[in-house]
């Protein structure tokens, strides 16, 4: 056996090996456990509130926990959230995103953010990893950030009265920028989005809830 064909062999179980490993760190993977809502917090998310905290705040970038009633299913919610057309429409400063190779369980995207003067251009790509119906977890692959990871969870309430929804993300750019304009951008533009998404995915609840959310919306001028 020539040494060109030992060092094939070798080539292929390695790559055998590490698809092995990446497959099963895959399958591994869960979303955060959801925080549970006392009784009075509930009730705010049940009149349409969106509650959003700041998490992480001993470390550099934002990161922010959200939560919210929806009266919709898991699989509405995802269909908005991987449709590119309705991210521009409730992603702030979002530009040009592409889905770049798609499954019911794994997604890869491109997307191009720019706020103007006050925060810098960030173009990246992500994964979304998906457990129907329960949860989608989110990390950076490359790009202008340093650090992107999140979560969404969907879980039903106890009395059919919706979905709580739970969003958790950290952002760190890998350009300078302030930490409380990071933070504080990051905290006003959450709560905004998921309101929109509420709206995009048809799950406000009520009329009225429904005209509250599209208000919200980055861009809800565009019809």
């Amino acid at each position: 056996m020539t040494s060109r064909h030992t060092a094939r062999r070798w080539l292929a179980l390695i790559v055998l090996l590490l698809g092995g490993i990446g497959r099963a760190d895959e399958q591994s993977l869960s979303a955060p456990p959801a925080p549970v809502p006392d009784a009075a917090t509930l009730q705010r998310l049940r009149a349409g509130e969106i509650i959003v905290k700041d998490t992480r705040e001993d470390e550099t970038g934002g990161s922010a926990i959200a939560q919210a009633v929806f009266h919709a299913t898991p699989g509405k919610i995802w269909s908005v959230l991987r449709d590119c057309k309705a991210n521009l429409r409730f992603v702030a400063g979002l530009k040009e995103c592409q889905v770049l190779e798609y499954t019911e369980t794994h997604a890869i995207t491109r997307q191009v953010v720019d706020k103007g003067w006050l925060m810098p251009r960030l173009e990246y790509r992500f994964e979304t990893i998906r457990h129907p119906p329960d949860w989608v977890i989110i990390r950076l692959l490359d790009g202008d950030l340093k650090q992107m990871e999140g979560s969404w969870r969907f879980e039903p309430l106890a009395d059919g009265g919706g979905l709580l929804v739970t969003h958790e993300i950290h952002v760190e750019p890998r350009m300078a920028a302030p930490r409380w304009l990071v933070r504080r951008s990051l905290h006003h533009d959450i709560g905004n989005m998921i309101a929109c998404l509420r709206y995009e995915a048809a799950a406000s609840g009520s009329e009225q809830q429904r005209a509250a959310d599209h208000a919200l919306c980055p861009k809800s001028g565009d019809g």
